[in-house]
């Protein structure tokens, strides 16, 4: 009986080991495991606060002196990589990508600062902040477009962005879409004219229509910015078997829709109507 106590026991502690339960040379593995786990993860707060000291201080550099650009730049860089860092962990607002953008106009990139912009303008497009420095970047690209017929008529329709509130505007919409149907009702009972009806069915039309067409536009429509300077766009995927679209090669900020990906390029159309292929590592999706 001894004999085969003594023969199961062995048989035990390896199964135990297999099953992972008996406390044999992997605990101070384990150990070490645990202790990186339990580390505690830089906190959104934390990112913040380093986001600000590095952005205050590549001010500080460059007011100290303007030429010493790397380090700045260095500071800069810590600066986007924690907001960046935000981001990653799912925080996201309007001021985190200006605060991207304008690091990145201090460190002369005007095509990712264009793209930092843009993300900001489609959370709230009526932060004036935005909008002027939007506007300030867009000022110093250096290769001019000017805006076809589509791009106008989109202009024309999206004409209350940065004025109006999308709350205001739904809010508005939803009471004339109210009004409109309460005026059709009551005019069967009371044989009154159709005006409110038509009204409030014009404000509904008017204002919900201007935020589905914001919707299409600006939604559904990928945007890009060209951040590779002196970009060549071609006639087609291939710089070996097309020949470029324009005489001049595109310069870093240019805005435009993606139509196409194919292969390692992209075919945009600019704001000019005009449609051309480049590499897709010198574009950035909004």
């Amino acid at each position: 009986m001894n004999r085969r106590r003594a023969a199961i026991l062995p048989m035990l502690v390896c199964l135990l080991c297999a099953l992972g339960l008996a406390p044999a040379a992997t605990e101070p593995a384990s150990a070490h495991e645990s202790k990186q786990a339990d580390a505690p993860a830089e906190s959104p707060r934390d990112l913040l606060a380093r986001a600000e000291s590095a952005f205050e201080k590549a001010r500080s550099i460059l007011d100290a002196d303007p030429a010493d650009t790397k380090a700045a730049a260095a500071a800069l860089d810590e600066s986007i990589a924690s907001s960046r860092a935000m981001l990653g962990l799912g925080i996201e607002n309007a001021s985190i990508h200006r605060n991207i953008g304008t690091a990145y106009m201090l460190r002369g990139d005007v095509g990712r600062a264009i793209a930092a912009f843009r993300r900001a303008e489609r959370i709230d497009p009526t932060d004036p902040r935005i909008r002027d420095s939007l506007a300030a970047a867009r000022a110093r690209v250096r290769t001019a477009v000017a805006p076809g017929t589509r791009s106008r008529v989109e202009d024309a329709l999206l004409f209350w962005r940065g004025r109006i509130p999308r709350g205001v505007l739904l809010t508005v919409g939803l009471a004339g879409w109210a009004v409109g149907w309460l005026s059709a009702m009551l005019r069967l009972f009371t044989r009154r004219g159709a005006g409110p009806a038509f009204a409030g069915a014009a404000v509904a039309t008017l204002t919900l229509g201007s935020l589905l067409a914001e919707h299409t536009i600006v939604t559904m429509n990928p945007a890009a910015v060209i951040v590779q300077d002196n970009t060549i766009g071609y006639r087609g995927p291939s710089e070996s078997v097309y020949t470029p679209t324009f005489e001049e090669p595109i310069h870093t900020g240019v805005e435009a829709v993606i139509l196409e990906t194919r292969d390692g390029w992209v075919r945009l159309r600019l704001r000019s109507g005009a449609e051309t292929w480049v590499p897709a590592d010198s574009i950035e999706k909004i």
